[in-house]
């Protein structure tokens, strides 16, 4: 054992021996984005879902989704080759900033429909507006900013960035 992430109450009792190649799961993981595009990493590990454990090979890939960028780890059977599970560390949209770095940072933000907002959905009344109309920021793609200081958006993106990080801190 090098290292763990969690306990479980599940019984760990697998084999240690992969049936499925590590290029055969990267194969199945990549079908799950849209764009790939680098490998980051792919090692073999016991992953417990829904109390039981399997010995899985995780590949994290870098890229896209339909939606947005995507940095996705996915956890392939290393016996049946079937998906076991996934987990997505990009969760939201992205915003370039002039202050906080490096670019592009990532934001939560909010989806309704096709359009996009400036309005935290985990964070209640954490939201940024236009401060000459008093709407929240809105739009049809999630990517916010240029990293200029003349742009409200940029400035949205630094302040939302900067209290999303201090919500978490504190």
């Amino acid at each position: 054992m090098r290292g763990t992430q969690s306990a479980t109450q599940a019984r760990i009792n697998v084999s240690t021996t992969a049936k499925i190649t590590a290029a055969a799961a990267e194969k199945t993981s990549r079908a799950r984005l849209k764009k790939v595009d680098k490998r980051e990493s792919r090692r073999l590990v016991v992953r417990v879902k829904d109390n039981k454990a399997h010995l899985a090979w995780e590949t994290v890939l870098s890229g896209a989704t339909a939606n947005g960028p995507s940095r996705l780890h996915v956890f392939v059977d290393a016996i049946d080759g079937k998906v076991v599970d996934s987990y997505d560390d990009v969760r939201a949209g992205t915003g370039n900033s002039k202050w906080n770095g490096p670019n592009p940072l990532t934001i939560d933000t909010t989806a309704s429909g096709s359009q996009f907002q400036l309005k935290d959905p985990k964070r209640p009344g954490l939201s940024c507006a236009d401060y000459s109309g008093g709407s929240v920021m809105t739009k049809s793609s999630d990517n916010w900013g240029n990293g200029n200081t003349t742009s409200k958006e940029t400035g949205c993106v630094d302040a939302m960035w900067g209290a999303q990080k201090e919500w978490d801190m504190l």
